[in-house]
């Protein structure tokens, strides 16, 4: 499991014996998203507890999506989701809900000596750090649900090409730092997402309709957006736009 393999390392990898207990705290993040738009303030709010968008899947597409393309890629978070679940999966199911121990995924990424006799994944000096396993570990044993907020705006809008590749300001590829600068900036006066009513939000508008308030309809150059996804986006910013 590995995106990059480093070409030297110029420390040891960190002990993951007994990463399973480290207390990460709060792990929101802000993005540094410079003067591009007007700043909104809306308040601070509670990450809660590990979540597959934001603490789970950015790690596989960083670590592991290159080389477990089989699971669905980097850039395919609802098959991952759908391969790291799967209960007929040989020799054994990726991941187990509400058991760590029994999911391999877990074990590849948490022991120098996994249960399979081969080496601990991601390999060389790419061990995920102790704060990644804890929030992998809970996620798991917390059910390793799947949540709303990737379904519905980061899968179809970010990862699959159709925002990122011109807005990298909006917070690269972390899902906290996208999701905060779209929530708490503005273009024109008008909120790029007003959470509880879409039809103020200036993205909806900007994927959703032919003559949006200001511009062109988004994304520029590419096909527009299914009608599934624009659906969910809606409903997704209706119901608060929440990082859940």
């Amino acid at each position: 499991m590995l995106l990059l393999l480093a070409l030297a390392c110029a420390s040891d990898a960190p002990d993951s014996s007994s990463t399973s207990d480290t207390d990460t705290g709060d792990t929101s993040s802000a993005a540094d998203t410079g003067d591009t738009a007007d700043s909104v303030d809306t308040g601070d709010s509670d990450p809660g507890p590990p979540t597959f968008s934001r603490d789970v899947f950015p790690v596989y597409a960083e670590r592991c999506g290159d080389c477990h393309r089989d699971w669905g890629g980097p850039d395919d978070a609802e098959r991952v989701y759908d391969a790291l679940l799967d209960p007929d999966r040989e020799p054994k199911p990726i991941v187990v809900p509400s058991d760590r121990e029994g999911s391999w995924l877990y074990d590849k990424v948490a022991h120098e000596r996994p249960e399979d006799g081969k080496e601990q994944m991601p390999p060389v000096c790419t061990h995920l750090e102790a704060e990644e396993l804890t929030d992998l570990a809970a996620w798991i044993d917390a059910g390793a649900a799947n949540d709303e907020t990737w379904r519905t705006f980061y899968q179809f809008t970010w990862m699959s090409r159709h925002c990122h590749n011109c807005h990298e300001d909006w917070g690269g590829m972390d899902a906290d730092g996208v999701l905060e600068y779209l929530t708490t900036h503005s273009e024109s006066e008008m909120p790029l997402i007003k959470p509880g009513d879409s039809a103020s939000s200036l993205l909806y508008l900007k994927v959703a309709s032919d003559m949006p308030p200001f511009g062109d309809r988004m994304p520029l150059e590419f096909e527009k957006l299914e009608a599934s996804a624009i659906e969910a986006i809606g409903l997704w910013i209706d119901a608060g736009a929440l990082n859940d």
